[in-house]
């Protein structure tokens, strides 16, 4: 069924992250060559900077603290590359997606609580392959000149290395669990004006109850769904759709779309069907998968193209798959009929 069928945005995003978790596992799996390369290449090469460069990077990489830290983001990766896989597909809805951020951020707090030594214990196999003492060693701060009325803040010269490290994996961690909270809360936030629009709902709230989501929801889609009729097929909703959908506390409100329009309900109840449409369409990752196709689509060439052409040609190009496989016959075949401007004798 197409019209109940999630929007897929496959794109670049699911790629990215399964890439760079598989970038950083290669490179920690594969070090010990890797440093023999680098070490090829600064004594076999001709040219000062590439040796230079090599040196440098064999310096970065032949240091425990290197490789502490690519233990930490490989796990840090490795969860959030899991979550996002599940985000891609097609069936998920907002709802779920802010569950699996819920859990994200829980994973990762529960690793920023990892004490330091734990994470040296994760880092030990590899630093041994490479010959590499399990030492944090401590770098020069400089001195910095203080005015006569500031207070000394520079704690980072009465810790010892091994805190050091611990504090720059503590403020990773926070920027992370940051930057995840800011999008759980956006979403969080949309997922709550449709929240009632579930099994659940239906089932433990009264009419009254969900006429008055009802009528928030309504208003803020005002172009899409009618306030009176919209509060109206809800109260009749709850009490047909568990006699005629089969519905229960676990079902969803994709359940409820696909039930709808397997039993050919949704003229019965078209705006219930909008609504369910709109939520279970949201989209749950970023935007930028979107603006991968744009550049594509809007060429120089094509400047002064609608927004209306543009958000056409965009949705073609996403939905590459569901395209190619269309049957244009019958569409153009429609389409003409409605156009023909020739008058039947």
């Amino acid at each position: 069924m197409k019209q109940c069928t999630k929007t897929n945005l496959k794109g670049n995003s699911q790629t990215r992250w399964s890439a760079r978790h598989l970038a950083v596992t290669a490179l920690i799996n594969n070090l010990p060559e890797v440093v023999e390369a680098l070490e090829k290449i600064a004594e076999s090469s001709l040219s000062a900077e590439s040796k230079y460069e090599c040196s440098h990077l064999l310096g970065a990489v032949m240091n425990f603290k290197f490789i502490l830290t690519l233990i930490i983001w490989s796990n840090i990766l490795r969860e959030m590359n899991r979550v996002n896989v599940q985000i891609q597909k097609e069936e998920i809805i907002i709802s779920r997606s802010v569950a699996l951020m819920q859990g994200l951020i829980h994973t990762i707090s529960e690793m920023r609580e990892k004490s330091i030594e734990f994470w040296i214990e994760e880092a030990t196999p590899v630093s041994k392959k490479l010959g590499i003492e399990r030492i944090l060693k401590s770098k020069r701060i400089p001195i910095k000149k203080r005015q006569h009325d500031e207070k000394c803040g520079d704690e980072s010269r009465t810790l010892n290395a091994t805190q050091l490290v611990s504090k720059e994996i503590k403020i990773i961690f926070d920027k992370i669990l940051t930057e995840i909270n800011t999008r759980l809360e956006s979403a969080k936030d949309l997922n709550e004006n449709f929240a009632f629009l579930n099994g659940y709902a239906f089932v433990n709230m009264s009419a009254e109850e969900l006429q008055k989501h009802g009528e928030l929801l309504a208003r803020t889609y005002s172009r899409d769904l009618n306030i009176l009729d919209f509060c109206q097929e809800l109260a009749v909703f709850k009490t047909q759709a568990p006699l005629i959908i089969g519905i229960n506390e676990k079902t969803t409100a994709f359940d409820l779309l696909q039930g709808i329009y397997k039993h050919d309900l949704q003229e019965a109840f078209p705006n219930i069907s909008i609504a369910l449409r709109i939520y279970c369409t949201l989209q749950t990752t970023s935007c930028e998968r979107s603006f991968s196709k744009l550049k594509l689509i809007k060429t120089y060439l094509r400047s002064t193209m609608s927004q209306e052409r543009l958000s056409g040609l965009a949705i073609l190009a996403i939905e590459n798959k569901t395209a190619c496989e269309t049957n244009f016959d019958s569409i153009i075949d429609s389409f003409a009929e409605r156009k023909a401007r020739r008058v039947k004798l």
